[in-house]
């Protein structure tokens, strides 16, 4: 059960394509899981649409009605595609063990033999930079309390996989989390359950409290 969404500011945002791209993917493997959120969204793109064809004059384009013809009068060709098992299998995660199926919106952007990084029981994989975000996979061991910290600017965390929960709340796949420098927060995973995430950040993690904060010079190696 999806129990955090992104705001309608944010969805209304999406749907006229004014975020940026980091925030964009956020919201888009977000979509992949909630179909309520997909309908808000399809509602806005309409009522664009609609806004955008008001104020649109009326032309009559004959070189774009001759075009329409020859694509329509045109004998359809048919076009094998065969993807290798190589590239099948980069639409699913191994990790200890286990095997995720990534959401449609992420399968373009993880590569099968990428790198994780791992520290303290969290790892990541970093898939790009967009704008000024970065986004990573983020996967947290079962039985792992992360450190308490903060985050510098912002961070979007969808879930993918697993359950996770902190001060805030429990967090099942699909739901979104935003968090800013307002929030200081332990994420922590459960006996048996690991987490498999999406974040999207513009800065490193702080860690606040006690021995974690020596990791603080080494929190860029998971941004």
């Amino acid at each position: 059960m999806i129990n955090f969404h992104p705001s309608d500011k944010i969805l209304e945002n999406f749907a006229a394509a004014n975020l940026s791209a980091g925030l964009a993917l956020a919201v888009a493997t977000h979509l992949d899981y909630c179909p309520l959120c997909r309908q808000t969204v399809q509602e806005y793109e309409r009522a664009h649409a609609e806004s955008l064809l008001a104020e649109a004059p009326l032309v009559v384009d004959e070189s774009f009605d001759n075009m329409l013809a020859d694509i329509l009068n045109t004998e359809p060709t048919n076009i094998n595609v065969n993807f290798s098992q190589q590239e099948l299998k980069s639409s699913f995660i191994k990790l200890e063990q286990q095997k995720y199926v990534l959401p449609a919106s992420l399968k373009p952007f993880y590569l099968k033999n990428s790198r994780w990084r791992k520290l303290s029981g969290v790892q990541t994989n970093k898939l790009g930079e967009y704008d000024d975000f970065r986004a990573n996979l983020l996967y947290i061991e079962a039985n792992t309390n992360v450190p308490m910290h903060t985050h510098k600017s912002l961070e979007i965390t969808v879930v993918l996989a697993g359950t996770l929960c902190d001060e805030q709340g429990q967090y099942y796949p699909g739901d979104f989390i935003v968090l800013d420098n307002n929030i200081t927060h332990s994420p922590a995973t459960k006996d048996g359950q690991s987490c498999l995430c999406l974040a999207v950040m513009d800065a490193p993690v702080q860690f606040t409290q006690g021995a974690a904060r020596l990791l603080n010079p080494f929190a860029h190696l998971m941004y």
